[in-house]
C-alpha cells in the first residue's frame, strides 16, 4: 500500500455527540462550503484561538448559507515507531485516533451550541503534512471559504501552517480569512482593502462587494502611493467612476503618500479601527518570489486585524 493510499485511509468524520465516531469519507459534492483547520490540542492558547476563529466561521457560514468543516491533521507515524511492527503501529495509530476523536467531540460539546451545530457539515481527520494535506483537500473538494488562526509564532503569525500559509494561499483559488490571536469576532463593519490601481480583478472585486454586503459593512479602497505624479488626481477620479459601476457597497477612495507600503497599510487600518484588511492575492513570476517577499508574506507576519485574502481564479487544479 502506497503512502498515498494510506493517507485516504486516514479521512474520517467526526459528529456531534456520537460516541462511536463514523469512518466514512467525504461526501462528494461540488462545493464544501467553508473549511476550518483547527488544532485540538490541549494548550489553553489553542483552544481559545479555536474559539475565535470558530466565531468568524459560524458569522460567515450563516449569511453565506454554507456549512463548516472542522479540519484537524495530525502527524504521521515517526521512522522509529515503524521499526515496531506493522501491527504495533497499526495499534498505536488507532490508540492516536480514538485520543483525537474524544478532545474533539468533547470541544465541540463544550464550545458548540446546538444551534451552531446545526452549521457543521463534518469533521475530517488527516494523517500527514498538514500544508500539502490541506492543499489537497482544498483542491479536491472546492472548498469557497477557509478561516485560518494566526499567533505569534517568530517571522508568521499561524499557529497551523508556520510560513507555509502563503504556499496553501498560492496553491488553490480558495478566499482565506486568516484571524489573529487576540481577536474575537464583533461583526465587521468597516473593510479595507488595498490595491495599486492596476491589478484588480473584476471577480475578486464582486466577491468582496458581495462579502462587504453580508455584513453591512463599508468598504474603503486604500492605495499607497509610493511615487507621486501628477496625474494622481486624475487616475483616482477614472478609478473611483469604474469602481462605483462594479460595486453596491457604500465606499471610498483613499490615497497616502508613503514609500513604506506595508507599515503604512498597519498604521492606516489601526488608526480607522478597521474590522477587516482584504487583498487579491496575485501570482508572482519566479524571479519576484526569488528576491522580494510578497506583500501579502509581509502583512501576514504583522497584521493586528483579520485579514482576507482573495484569489484570481488562475490556480490550476
Amino acid at each position: 500500500m502506497t503512502a498515498n493510499s494510506q493517507n485516504s485511509d486516514e479521512n474520517r468524520r467526526f459528529q456531534r455527540n456520537i460516541p462511536n465516531t463514523e469512518h466514512s469519507p467525504i461526501k462528494e459534492t461540488k462545493e464544501h462550503g467553508i473549511l476550518l483547520p483547527i488544532n485540538f490540542s490541549d494548550k489553553d492558547e489553542d483552544k481559545e484561538l479555536c474559539k475565535k476563529t470558530l466565531g468568524f466561521a459560524f458569522a460567515l457560514s450563516e449569511r453565506v448559507h454554507q456549512e463548516i468543516s472542522l479540519l484537524h491533521i495530525y502527524d504521521d507515524i515517526h521512522l522509529s515507531e515503524r521499526r515496531l511492527g506493522k501491527e504495533k503501529v497499526k495499534e498505536k495509530l488507532a490508540e492516536h485516533e480514538q485520543k483525537l476523536r474524544r478532545d474533539i467531540r468533547s470541544f465541540i460539546n463544550r464550545y458548540i451550541s446546538q444551534k451552531q451545530s446545526r452549521m457543521l457539515r463534518e469533521g475530517i481527520l488527516k494523517r500527514g503534512n498538514q500544508v500539502n494535506e490541506t492543499i489537497a483537500l482544498l483542491k479536491k473538494h472546492a472548498f469557497t471559504w477557509m478561516i485560518v488562526g494566526m499567533k505569534q509564532n517568530k517571522r508568521f503569525k499561524d499557529y497551523l501552517f508556520g510560513n507555509n500559509l502563503e504556499e496553501i494561499i498560492n496553491s488553490t483559488n480558495t478566499s482565506t480569512i486568516a484571524v489573529p490571536e487576540d481577536v474575537t469576532f464583533n461583526g465587521i463593519n468597516k473593510i479595507v482593502y488595498v490595491t495599486n490601481f492596476i491589478d484588480d480583478n473584476v471577480l475578486a472585486l464582486q466577491e468582496l462587494d458581495e462579502f462587504a454586503c453580508l455584513f453591512g459593512a463599508h468598504i474603503t479602497i486604500l492605495h499607497i502611493d509610493s511615487h507621486a505624479t501628477t496625474n494622481e488626481k486624475k487616475v483616482v477620479k477614472r478609478y473611483r467612476r469604474a469602481i462605483a459601476r462594479m460595486l453596491t457597497a457604500p465606499f471610498e477612495v483613499v490615497v497616502v503618500a508613503s514609500k513604506q507600503i506595508a507599515d503604512s497599510i498597519d498604521k492606516y487600518v489601526q488608526e480607522q479601527q478597521t474590522d477587516l484588511l482584504a487583498i487579491l492575492k496575485k501570482d508572482r513570476s519566479f524571479a519576484e518570489k526569488m528576491f522580494h517577499s510578497s506583500l501579502t508574506e509581509r502583512l501576514l507576519s504583522t497584521t493586528k486585524i483579520p485579514m482576507l485574502i482573495l484569489r484570481e481564479e488562475s490556480v490550476k487544479a
